[in-house]
C-alpha cells in the first residue's frame, strides 16, 4: 500500500523561501507569473469571441467550435494558475497571509488541465488537415469523430485523475515520469505527422504545377480540352478570362491562401511538437533528475524551463487561434483546392 504522508512532492521545485531571497530572482518571477498570466488572459478573451463567433456563424463548424472551447479553457486555467497559486508557492511565500486561498487540488488541476487541452486541440487540427487534403494515413474508423471526443474525455479524465492523486498521495514520482514520458512521444508523433502531412501538401502542388506547364507549351486548343477535364465551368471560364495568352515562361501558382495557410499551419506545429519534445526531455533528465534522489531544483535553471514552456504553450496556443480564425473565400484553381477551402473553414 502506498504511503501517502511525508514523501516529497512529484515535481520538485525550488526552495521557496530560499530562492525569493535572491532579489533578482524574486523580481523575475513576479514578472514571470503576471507576464504569462496577462497573456493567458488575452488568449482566452480572443478563443471566447472567437467561440460565439462560430457559434453565432454555423453550428456546423463543430471543429472549431471545439478548438476555440479548449483554448478559451487553455487561457483560463494557466491565467487562474499564475495569479492564485502560481507553482504552489502561495502558502508558503505567505502570500494571502496565513490563509489558503485555493485548495492544493485545484491548484494542481489548474496546472494539469493544460496538457490536455493541447494535445486535444492539436489532435482536432491535424484530423482536419488530413480531411482536407485527403492523405491517407488512419484507417477512417480511427477518425469517427465519436471515437476522438472519447479519447479526449478520457485524457481529461486520466489527468484530474492523476492530480487529485498527487494531492492524497504526494510520493508518487512515477507519474511524473508516466506523465512527462506521454507528452515526450505526443510531441515527437505530432512532429512527425505534421511534417509529413506539410510534405504530402507540397508535393500535391509541385506536381500540378509540372502538368500546367507542360499544357502551356500546347496551343490554346488543346489547352481548353484539358480546362475541360480538370475544371468546373465556372472555373474554365475564370481560366479563360485570366489565361487567353499562353507562353512557355507563363507559371500559374497552385499555392493560394488556403493551401498556404494549411502549410503553414503543419510546419509550425511540427516545430513546437519537437521544441517541447526536447524541453520535456531536459526536464525530465536534466532539471527534476527523476532517476535520482532529487527533491529541490536549480532556481535559475527551474525559472528559464518554465519561462521557455510557457512561451511554447503560447505558441501552441496562437497557432491554434490562427487555424480557426476564418479564411478570407477567394476563388480556387482546383476543385481539391476548393474543397480544402470549405472543409478548413
Amino acid at each position: 500500500m502506498m504511503n501517502c504522508q511525508n514523501q516529497p512532492e512529484p515535481e520538485p521545485s525550488p526552495l521557496w523561501k530560499n530562492a525569493t531571497r535572491l532579489l533578482a530572482w524574486h523580481e523575475l518571477f513576479e514578472i514571470h507569473n503576471y507576464f504569462f498570466a496577462s497573456c493567458f488572459g488575452i488568449l482566452f478573451l480572443y478563443s471566447l469571441i472567437s467561440l460565439f463567433s462560430n457559434v453565432r456563424t454555423s453550428f456546423k463548424k463543430h471543429l472549431c467550435i471545439a478548438i476555440s472551447l479548449l483554448l478559451a479553457l487553455l487561457g483560463l486555467s494557466r491565467a487562474l494558475y499564475l495569479i492564485l497559486d502560481p507553482y504552489e508557492s502561495a502558502d508558503i511565500l505567505q502570500r494571502y497571509g496565513n490563509l489558503t486561498l485555493i485548495p492544493l487540488s485545484i491548484t494542481r488541476v489548474l496546472h494539469g488541465i493544460a496538457y490536455p487541452c493541447l494535445s486535444s486541440s492539436f489532435t482536432l487540427i491535424f484530423m482536419a488537415i488530413l480531411k482536407c487534403v485527403q492523405i491517407k494515413i488512419l484507417s477512417p474508423k480511427f477518425r469517427k469523430p465519436i471515437l476522438i471526443y472519447t479519447i479526449i474525455i478520457l485524457h481529461f479524465l486520466v489527468v484530474f485523475s492523476v492530480d487529485i492523486t498527487t494531492v492524497l498521495c504526494s510520493g508518487t514520482t512515477i507519474l511524473l515520469i508516466l506523465c512527462q514520458s506521454f507528452f515526450i512521444i505526443w510531441g515527437t508523433t505530432i512532429g512527425i505527422c505534421y511534417l509529413y502531412c506539410s510534405y504530402r501538401i507540397l508535393n500535391y502542388n509541385f506536381s500540378n504545377q509540372v502538368i500546367l506547364k507542360s499544357i502551356n507549351n500546347v496551343n490554346k486548343r488543346h489547352v481548353q480540352a484539358k480546362l475541360k477535364q480538370n475544371y468546373t465551368d465556372q472555373e474554365e471560364d475564370f481560366m479563360s478570362q485570366k489565361g487567353k495568352r499562353w507562353s512557355s515562361d507563363q507559371h500559374i501558382s497552385y499555392i493560394t491562401p488556403t493551401i498556404q495557410k494549411v502549410i503553414k499551419v503543419t510546419i509550425i506545429s511540427a516545430c513546437l511538437g519537437f521544441v517541447s519534445t526536447a524541453l520535456n526531455c531536459f526536464s525530465l533528465f536534466g532539471i527534476y533528475g527523476v532517476l535520482q534522489d532529487k527533491n529541490t531544483v536549480d532556481p535559475w535553471l527551474w525559472l528559464i524551463y518554465q519561462s521557455l514552456f510557457r512561451i511554447i504553450e503560447l505558441c501552441m496556443g496562437a497557432t491554434m487561434a490562427f487555424t480557426v480564425t476564418r479564411t478570407v473565400k477567394t476563388k480556387q484553381l482546383l476543385p481539391q483546392a476548393a474543397k480544402t477551402n470549405v472543409a478548413w473553414q
